[in-house]
């Protein structure tokens, strides 16, 4: 099975991100919206993902995702910048399952006469609700 599109989105999120930005909202915001931006280009690679992503994670190497996703919630990031310390965890997840909801209303979009405005309205709510979480759970 080729793995090129878990590759090719790893590979464009990691060298779009900046790594000095020490908000990890922001970067879960930003990751959304390059998530957005590879759907919109790329479509029925990200459904051929979504389909097959159960059979393509048992045999991509786990160390590299992992070490990935390590990267994305520590490198650099400040986690004093929230009110409660103790839900920290609680607060990041969250954000990504609003933020995974967002691609995915996007994704079961695409092929809509309004791709280009559903686009455009959800990078625009990406950048509303990373307001909303940094005024609610930010110091």
């Amino acid at each position: 099975m080729n793995f090129y599109s878990i590759e090719k989105s790893v590979e464009d999120i990691d060298k779009k991100l900046n790594w000095e930005d020490d908000d990890v909202i922001r970067r879960i915001c930003d990751i959304t919206k390059y998530k957005l931006e590879i759907i919109k280009e790329y479509p029925y690679m990200i459904e051929f993902s979504e389909k097959y992503r159960d059979q393509m994670f048992k045999l991509v190497d786990k160390k590299y995702l992992e070490k990935w996703r390590e990267k994305i919630y520590n490198h650099g990031i400040d986690y004093s910048k929230f009110k409660d310390e103790s839900s920290i965890g609680e607060a990041v997840n969250i954000v990504r399952w609003t933020y995974k909801g967002l691609s995915r209303e996007f994704l079961m979009k695409q092929g809509s006469s309004s791709d280009k405005a559903t686009f455009e309205r959800l990078m625009n709510e990406c950048d509303k609700y990373y307001r909303i979480f940094v005024s609610n759970f930010y110091k």
